[in-house]
């Protein structure tokens, strides 16, 4: 790795940054070299180039090097940062829990558009992980109540960190289960909500190396098929919706047709209906309790 010059300005550590980056084959170099260095002098992505000229103090050049070494070791950028943005809010992360993508604000989408004329909205997640879910639903249904599961007491406490950050944290209760087994069966929820583990055993190890090596492999793994959370999910769930309630759960575009089959065999529930995302992958399945 290139050294980083003593006495660097900001245009000169946001170059070696750059290369640096480019070389170990990040896909957005510069837009995680603007990152790094906004976080580290507190500043806006603007001003790295308007105050190009600034020089940085030891201890910034010492801070930085340490991050892009830590970068170059494959542990994602949200990590070194300890932060990342969902649904336009703030989180902390750590790898205690899953760094919320992108393409989850759609599960969150469908669960707001099919809420939202409710006088009051109650919610169970699933899952929480960060609280990313729980929290975003909860920041745009301002008359929700939401209860969230984790079988990590570590991700609990980092989901309701975020539920302080983003002040939902009156209407979000987090509670350790695994799945719904802290839960009394009762029909008190107008949504149920989860972005389960789907991702096959055998295909951890061809994940990238940010998420094999650094993401809790308890988020990610989804047994043999890839379907192991989504059975007891789909058969427990309706216990726990009110009539006409949702289940609302992100899939892998690869196996939304296999999880769309276990949802058909419900008698619980009506017929499933299939959103993308962004990039035209099958990304959430939503289903209706029957009356």
């Amino acid at each position: 790795m290139h050294t980083l010059p003593s006495l660097s300005t900001v245009s000169d550590s946001l170059t070696w940054t750059i290369q640096v980056l480019t070389e170990i084959g990040v896909d957005s170099p510069r837009l995680e070299a603007e990152w790094l260095l906004t976080d580290l002098l507190s500043t806006t992505r603007a001003n790295l180039y308007l105050d190009n000229i600034l020089i940085l103090t030891p201890n910034q050049s010492e801070s930085l090097k340490k991050s892009v070494f830590r970068r170059s070791q494959r542990v994602p950028i949200q990590y070194i940062l300890g932060k990342t943005e969902f649904y336009s809010l703030p989180f902390c992360v750590t790898p205690e829990v899953l760094i919320p993508r992108p393409e989850t604000e759609v599960l969150v989408d469908s669960v707001i558009d099919r809420l939202r004329n409710l006088p009051h909205q109650t919610i169970l997640e699933i899952g929480t992980g960060s609280g990313a879910i729980a929290v975003g639903l909860a920041h745009n249904l301002p008359s929700s109540s939401l209860v969230a599961t984790d079988v990590s007491v570590k991700a609990l406490k980092i989901a309701a960190k975020n539920a302080r950050i983003n002040r939902t944290e009156c209407r979000v209760s987090f509670i350790l289960s695994h799945l719904f087994s802290a839960l009394r069966p009762a029909p008190l929820f107008h949504a149920v909500v989860s972005n389960p583990p789907y991702i096959t055993s055998h295909e951890l190890d061809g994940l990238p190396a940010e998420v094999r090596e650094h993401e809790p492999k308890l988020a990610l793994d989804g047994g043999p098929d890839g379907l192991r959370f989504y059975r007891p999910l789909i058969s427990q769930a309706g216990r726990y919706l009110h009539r006409e309630g949702w289940l609302a759960m992100e899939v892998d575009d690869r196996r939304a047709k296999d999880v769309s089959t276990l949802l058909s065999r419900s008698v619980e529930f009506g017929s499933p209906e299939t959103i993308q995302d962004l990039s035209s992958r099958n990304r959430v399945l939503v289903v209706q309790k029957r009356a």
